[in-house]
């Protein structure tokens, strides 16, 4: 029976002196997981669009392998990732990771993080990321592609558009500073909306669900680089245009009375050609891809061509319907020597359509990789794709095969006796050679001179492949463990077992997915995994003995077995009808629990209902907390997988960063 009189309203006042004590520590704390600004071949009718990442930028370093057979090489820009990709990023450092969709996942300073899988089918894609130490945010831009991020203690799903922040050290924090995710860990489960922060200090200690913290450095730079996507060029196709960057700010585009409007780079030299400045990286399954050194060089180089003018060297980026190509360049041997070359407008055949089996009209559309092929001479003087199924490429594949490429070149099954001469393959100013042992070397590739126009007249271009995939690259030059990384060699330095070695909890995927997965290493076991669907709420929380439906939601579509709560929200609000429709990826639904959880407000919690979704700009206001009380302020952290946590975190001294990019240059119209 509810207590009456002097005592009932005694009661309510010591409630709502909790909650403004919680909310008060929430706004003075603020982050305890902060960073100071450093210093300076067959198709397949299900497939979905082809899964890639690139590193798409770099601050004070980090290092990288394609998975963890392979030791840690310094990584750069314009990197591809695929399944397996490593990263761990330098103390002081800042890395951001661009994935097919547009989405980005930024790294600060020690963290350490695994591309697990990289899926996708006829309904969209699915992303699953292993933050095993550090501070990361993820920026997520596609309403078909879900995320997961599986940390030590808890497991975040989200659909795009939104923005979440992950801190892990001894603990796990979990913001969502932009849309909504579900949050799944030992505690049970509970929808996290735009503005929600919680603190997991321990696997069984209650969610106390709170007000996100102020705004810091490291949240300011993050959207400081999202305002670099923000505003894409609209000459560049909207699938491009995901991963193309801030073009405008490197070059100036001029229109071409016959290629429409041409992007011309800000050039830093004189004799600059494209394809000139970066290395050749041997990556599977594709073979020999250009890595560039120029912070804009992932679409100029991937899609379109290039034409030379009265302005020099241009960017074409053509039509939306293309492929992705690990270059689109030309190459010859001849005499000990490689010769390559950018491919003219009028020498590339796009395709009339892609076999892509999305169920609802061009859905590949919202992709920047509806498929990839690498162009070959064809009849005429045109050069054909040779595409790879999206099937094949979205199977795993290990860093370096060398069963598979001994095969290759030992069949040299790419090579052919085509005399094609490409229309830049004629013209000194377009052409960039080396030797056999330049191409797969750290040196400096050199200017084509007029006598290197004979490598192409008399040399052999690539040729259709026949009884394998394609496979793109000089035959003369056969990859090693090394060509697997732009430095072409390996650091000793590397993160602690404890750090890559800890646990993590991760949510259970559908057998479609999980066996295209990679290994998570330990996670937990099957019993505690059941302990923590099947926990109920021990009623202790404040808003605990809210309703538990199981009806299926939007993340049950990657769910196996199970369902997140629906209805009545633990808060009260009404979870949102669209995402309560069945799917394939739903399994057997049944009851999820929540645990124990607190949801802790200063206010009415309204400003942070589900129909306020926008992002609006300095919501969180300018103001950047310090947390300088914090535990984690100068330690670094990482924490070990047998119980004792040690390790680095960043630091959380406050700072100012307007996230810009120090390479980027100004423009010379």
């Amino acid at each position: 029976m509810e207590p009456k009189g002097t005592f009932t309203a005694l009661r309510r006042s010591v409630v709502f002196l909790v909650l403004g004590l919680f909310a008060m520590a929430a706004a003075q704390d603020g982050y305890r997981y902060t960073q100071e600004t450093p210093s300076a071949a067959t198709s397949n009718g299900n497939a979905g669009p082809v899964r890639m990442a690139r590193i798409s930028y770099i601050q004070g370093g980090a290092n990288w392998r394609p998975d963890e057979s392979v030791d840690w090489s310094t990584a750069a820009p314009n990197l591809p990732l695929r399944q397996g990709a490593e990263i761990w990023v330098n103390a002081g450092g800042r890395t951001e990771i661009q994935f097919d969709d547009g989405s980005r996942l930024r790294l600060g300073s020690n963290a350490v993080a695994t591309l697990l899988t990289m899926y996708s089918d006829s309904k969209g894609e699915f992303t699953e990321v292993k933050i095993s130490s550090g501070l990361a945010s993820a920026t997520l831009t596609n309403r078909e592609s879900m995320y997961q991020l599986d940390t030590p203690m808890t497991s975040v799903k989200a659909f795009g558009p939104g923005k979440l922040r992950i801190g892990c050290g001894d603990d796990v924090e979990v913001a969502v500073r932009g849309g909504e995710a579900q949050l799944e860990g030992s505690q049970g489960s509970t929808t996290l909306h735009h503005g929600d922060y919680v603190d997991v200090v321990g696997d069984n200690s209650p969610l106390r669900i709170r007000n996100v913290p102020h705004a810091d450095s490291w949240d300011q730079f993050c959207d400081g680089r999202d305002t670099t996507y923000d505003h894409p060029s609209s000459y560049v196709p909207s699938n491009i245009s995901l991963c193309s960057g801030d073009l405008d700010s490197y070059g100036v585009w001029r229109p071409d009375p016959t290629y429409g409007h041409v992007w011309y780079p800000n050039a830093t030299y004189v004799g600059w050609r494209p394809y000139h400045d970066g290395h050749w990286v041997w990556v599977e399954p594709f073979g020999w891809t250009w890595i560039a050194d120029e912070p804009w060089g992932w679409a100029p180089y991937h899609y379109g061509t290039w034409i030379h003018a009265s302005n020099g060297w241009g960017w074409c980026p053509g039509p939306r319907l293309q492929f992705w190509s690990p270059a689109v360049v030309s190459f010859s041997v001849y005499n000990g020597a490689v010769a390559w070359c950018p491919l003219a407008p009028t020498e590339v055949y796009y395709p009339a359509s892609f076999s892509v089996g999305f169920g609802s009209g061009n859905w590949f559309f919202s992709f920047s990789i509806g498929g990839a092929a690498c162009y070959g001479p064809g009849s005429g003087r045109f050069c054909v794709a040779h595409p790879w199924g999206n099937g094949f490429l979205n199977r795993p594949f290990g860093g370096f095969d060398s069963r598979r490429v001994a095969g290759i070149y030992g069949n040299r099954a790419f090579v052919g006796t085509s005399r094609f001469v490409p229309l830049y393959g004629r013209n000194a100013f377009a052409i960039t050679r080396t030797t056999t042992a330049g191409f797969s070397g750290i040196g400096r590739f050199q200017s084509g001179t007029s006598s290197d126009t004979s490598i192409f007249s008399k040399g052999r271009a690539l040729a259709a492949p026949h009884g394998i995939p394609p496979v793109f690259g000089p035959a003369t030059v056969r990859p090693t463990i090394a060509s697997l990384t732009p430095s072409r060699s390996f650091v000793s330095d590397r993160p602690s077992s404890a750090i890559t070695d800890r646990p993590v909890y991760r949510s259970t995927l559908p057998s479609a997915i999980a066996r295209l997965s990679s290994p998570v290493g330990k996670t937990l076991s099957p019993s505690e995994h059941n302990n923590a669907t099947s926990r109920t709420s021990t009623g202790s929380g404040i808003h605990s003995g809210a309703s538990r439906s199981t009806s299926t939601s939007k993340y049950s579509r990657y769910n196996s077995g199970s369902s997140i709560r629906q209805g009545t929200g633990l808060d009260g609000r009404t979870n949102d009808s669209r995402y309560t429709s069945p799917s394939k990826y739903s399994g057997t639904s049944r009851t999820r629990t929540s645990g124990t959880v607190n949801r802790e407000r200063s206010d009415s919690g309204s400003r942070y209902s589900r129909s306020s979704r926008s992002r609006e700009p300095g919501r969180y206001g300018n103001t950047e907390r310090s947390s300088s009380g914090s535990r984690y302020r100068n330690s670094g952290s990482s924490n070990s997988g047998t119980g004792s946590r040690n390790g680095s975190t960043p630091s959380g001294r406050s700072g100012n960063s307007r996230g810009s990019d120090p390479n980027r240059r100004s423009r010379n119209n």
